[in-house]
């Protein structure tokens, strides 16, 4: 698929430590890694562009962090589905320096395959997705109490799930553009395409929330200090009509990313349940937050 879409992150250029983007176990880094000093810091700067089949393993790395600690989801299945889906979502990398200078004739010009995020959807009711979204469905509802259950049952008869994914250390700005691109593929879709018809979009957002001594009030005034990973989703929340915690258990693996110094937050995930119609409002809100 050729790159239609090359998105500059607003021309921000970050400093990134280059040892917290990849697990070492992972096998996404160069053998150039080794030489590089983990607490050294880079000047990067990052764009957004199409999916390429190509990406599927990179992809599949990056929703290890949120997603590998569940036995009940398929990672690889669903990086495939998210691959091999045509101009239908983008993947952030590194922008090439060598950008705009002549090349040897004769030799091609590759993307980057060192993906640092990734932006999608997967149609929940869709016949090619039917395996992923059994299981995802299923996995949402055993993470739940009944009541809640059945409500989700009333959404994903009609909901596309947003895979929102990058690793921690990515600017929160690079969203704005990567979700406006992906509005535009969905307004591009043929008018019978599953994730052009549905109504509902479903988040699974990774929050630290503050551990609270028991017995402690439950006021707005005392509620529990919560952090996003991904800061574009609080807002999301805001505009949301339906959303519920699942919980990491005990204990959370280190592959899955979620290194915090601060050790009385606990990760989970935060199910959010936004109508389509909200989008547009709420990444205003977010322009206007990162000004």
């Amino acid at each position: 698929m050729p790159l239609k879409k090359k998105q500059k992150a607003e021309e921000q250029i970050e400093e990134v430590d280059s040892g917290s983007s990849y697990d070492e176990d992972s096998g996404s880094g160069s053998d150039q890694d080794e030489d590089i000093d983990p607490n050294e810091e880079i000047m990067v700067d990052f764009e957004a562009r199409s999916i390429l089949e190509s990406d599927r393993e990179s992809i599949k790395v990056i929703l290890q962090q949120k997603l590998g600690h569940f036995q009940q989801l398929n990672v690889h299945e669903l990086a495939t589905i998210i691959s091999q889906q045509e101009n239908l979502g983008n993947v952030i990398n590194q922008v090439d320096d060598e950008e705009g200078v002549d090349k040897p004739e004769g030799e091609e010009v590759e993307p980057d395959d060192t993906i640092f995020g990734v932006l999608s959807m997967v149609d929940l009711t869709y016949s090619q997705t039917k395996n992923f979204s059994l299981d995802f469905i299923k996995f949402l509802k055993s993470q739940t109490n009944a009541e809640n259950a059945t409500k989700l049952d009333n959404y994903v008869k009609n909901a596309s799930y947003i895979v929102n994914e990058r690793f921690l250390n990515i600017p929160p700005g690079i969203s704005v553009p990567m979700f406006e691109s992906l509005l535009e593929d969905v307004k591009n879709l043929s008018e019978d395409s599953a994730n052009k018809k549905t109504d509902y979009w479903l988040f699974l957002a990774r929050v630290f929330v503050e551990d609270r001594p028991k017995g402690k009030s439950s006021s707005k005034l005392n509620a529990p200090e919560i952090e996003y990973s991904n800061p574009e989703e609080e807002i999301f929340e805001e505009f949301s009509e339906f959303k519920f915690d699942i919980s990491y258990g005990q204990i959370v693996p280190k592959a899955t990313g979620w290194s915090k110094d601060d050790s009385s937050l606990t990760p989970c995930l935060r199910l959010l349940v936004l109508n389509k119609n909200k989008v547009n409002d709420a990444l205003e809100k977010i322009k206007n937050l990162i000004k």
